[in-house]
């Protein structure tokens, strides 16, 4: 995986060029694991929560990704 290698800009790409087809939520879900691991927060949050409203089978956990985003960006949970 791109992400995985830390080619973040490459990754970001693809999974872009991806949505232009389709909408999923997995697509969205590792842009807001990238955007997150590039400090974009903002990016990360707008990800994820499109990720929950695609109806993400892992709810809680981007919920808790979110959590940690929140306090990290503004020091709340």
């Amino acid at each position: 995986r791109l992400r995985d290698l830390k080619k973040y800009e490459e990754a970001i790409s693809i999974l872009n060029k991806f949505l232009k087809d389709q909408e999923d939520e997995r697509v969205y879900r590792n842009l807001g694991y990238i955007y997150y691991k590039m400090k974009k927060f903002k990016m990360a949050l707008v990800a994820y929560e499109k990720s929950l409203e695609l109806g993400c089978p892992i709810r809680q956990q981007v919920v808790n990704y979110i959590k940690i985003i929140r306090k990290e960006m503004y020091g709340v949970d």
